[in-house]
């Protein structure tokens, strides 16, 4: 087998600070989704946009988003507190599996914790 070349010619970057066309109207700066990654950011958490909204902006096919899926460093106890201070509603059905759902802005959002599947309690 024979060695990997180095790489040679111009190295290849991307700007994280564009947003894409597609996922500009996920993505508005005055949107909920930007307002809950500053409240857990805030509250020196990670919070990602995940799922099907996200598919479909991918795909083109964002119209009137209804639902919102995210991911999170926080812990549900945690994710109450932020949510708490900033939602409609808030529900905790999931919570046993590290999932707290929440209305903010009049669309339903749901968090769920990193690597649920790997903790012993929440």
């Amino acid at each position: 087998m024979g060695r990997s070349r180095p790489r040679t010619g111009p190295r290849l970057t991307y700007d994280c600070r564009v947003i894409p066309p597609r996922l500009q109207n996920l993505l508005r700066a005055d949107g909920v989704p930007m307002e809950l990654a500053g409240a857990f950011s805030d509250a020196g958490f990670d919070l990602l946009l995940v799922g099907g909204s996200v598919r479909d902006a991918l795909l083109g096919r964002i119209g009137v988003v209804q639902d919102l899926d995210f991911a999170t460093s926080a812990r549900p106890d945690d994710t109450l507190g932020i949510l708490r201070s900033i939602a409609d509603d808030v529900y905790t059905v999931g919570k046993e599996f590290g999932t707290i759902g929440a209305i903010v802005g009049g669309t339903l959002r749901t968090s769920a914790t990193f690597d649920h599947e790997t903790q012993d309690t929440y």
